[in-house]
């Protein structure tokens, strides 16, 4: 999976439910980008899902936008994490032999399709719009700036399921290098 492909994704999804409620799009911010996808990264790859980062310097949301040279006013973060397959909750699966598809229990045995680009996209906004807190990031008219990031993750405890990492970063109006 393509992590720049489903950041895209992830930022036309949300820009689709800002305009739905009457509010601008974000505008794309790359240096925001790079903050919310090394994020995801470190998430996978230190193996924890927090708000609150494991590596010195990079604790804060505040922080990982330091390094990156931005003093902002307003900044706010939303994370995921996700099944990577088009699964329906509370339907049993399953568990293919080494490189099968997964499938339900069922007498038709209907194939689980993994997530497309969007289809990923479409589930975590509307996760994160049906969370009251996320939604409000999402909706805040103060933020004008986003930036998404993914990483994907295979769960060896639960029979190497793709998962994916979302975060989205949002900044204000006041974005200003730090000299």
């Amino acid at each position: 999976m393509d992590p720049g492909l489903l950041q895209a994704a992830m930022f036309y999804v949300t820009n689709k439910e800002r305009i739905k409620y009457g509010l601008p799009p974000f505008v794309h911010s790359e240096i925001i980008e790079k903050v919310a996808a090394a994020h995801a990264s470190d998430m996978v790859k230190l193996h924890f899902y927090s708000h609150i980062s494991k590596i010195k310097g990079k604790k804060t949301v505040n922080e990982r936008f330091g390094l990156e040279g931005l003093n902002l006013m307003l900044i706010g973060e939303n994370i995921s994490s996700s099944i990577g397959l088009q699964y329906q909750d509370g339907r049993k699966i399953i568990i293919p032999r080494s490189g099968g598809m997964y499938t339900y229990a069922s007498s038709k045995r209907e194939v689980i399709l993994p997530h497309t680009y969007l289809s990923y996209a479409e589930e975590v906004v509307k996760l994160w719009m049906n969370s009251p807190s996320h939604r409000k990031s999402i909706l805040n008219p103060n933020f004008v700036q986003l930036g998404c990031g993914a990483s994907v993750y295979y769960n060896k405890e639960f029979h190497n399921v793709p998962y994916l990492i979302g975060v989205q970063n949002f900044g204000g109006q006041e974005i200003a290098l730090v000299q």
